[in-house]
């Protein structure tokens, strides 16, 4: 990073959990120390939560566990549950008035598209939030991800088993014995197949979401 400061503006990444190299995930030290690192040599942090956000890693979002900051945050898929195309970046308010003025002015940040703030789906947005706040999504996950832990502990080698907090990366293959990235594949078999885990959530009494 130091090499590039003076021709880089930024760096991209996916915290805790690379999802387009094969749901890579790495420790939050990492975050943080990138972060540092970045704002030593005056370079904009840029965090693609598009698959992390939204309780997928235990947190609402990724960057919590690190405990850092980034200049931006892109967001998406979860934001409407998947129910409608909606995305969103987050910025800062230095960035975000470095761009504010009146269109004449030619200072405003056109990159858009023409379905930019859709109604509906920003509609939907709204009402995923409602949830999330009205359910306790994010405590009530952490419930039932003891229950999933369990289980799978019981059905599949640890080995197998990489995960950041509630996300697994799990090989899985009809044919036993073969290879996923130097990880041992095992085969599971009819009667091992995963049960209904809401099933399960109710025989122990934890709740369940409501919608």
């Amino acid at each position: 990073m130091k090499k590039h400061a003076k021709e880089a503006t930024a760096v991209i990444i996916e915290p805790l959990l690379q999802c387009a190299s094969g749901m890579k995930m790495y420790p939050p030290i990492y975050l943080k120390k990138l972060c540092e690192a970045a704002k030593a040599h005056d370079i904009h942090t840029i965090f693609d939560e598009i698959a992390s956000g939204f309780g997928r890693t235990g947190t609402m979002f990724a960057l919590e566990q690190a405990e850092v900051e980034p200049d931006f945050i892109c967001v998406s898929k979860g934001l409407t549950s998947g129910y409608l195309p909606l995305a969103g970046v987050v910025t800062t308010d230095e960035i975000y008035s470095a761009f504010y003025d009146d269109y004449t002015s030619l200072k405003a940040f056109l990159h858009s598209h023409s379905f930019t703030g859709n109604p509906l789906a920003c509609a939907v947005a709204n009402e995923t939030m409602k949830i999330f706040r009205e359910d306790n999504v994010i405590e009530t996950n952490w419930q039932k991800f003891s229950v999933m832990h369990e289980y799978i502990n019981q059905k599949i080698y640890k080995s197998t088993a990489r995960r950041r907090n509630q996300t697994f990366r799990l090989c899985l293959s009809h044919t036993a014995g073969q290879r996923c990235e130097n990880k041992r594949v095992f085969r599971l078999e009819r009667e091992d197949r995963i049960p209904d885990i809401q099933k399960v959530h109710n025989q122990r009494g934890l709740p369940s979401q409501s919608r």
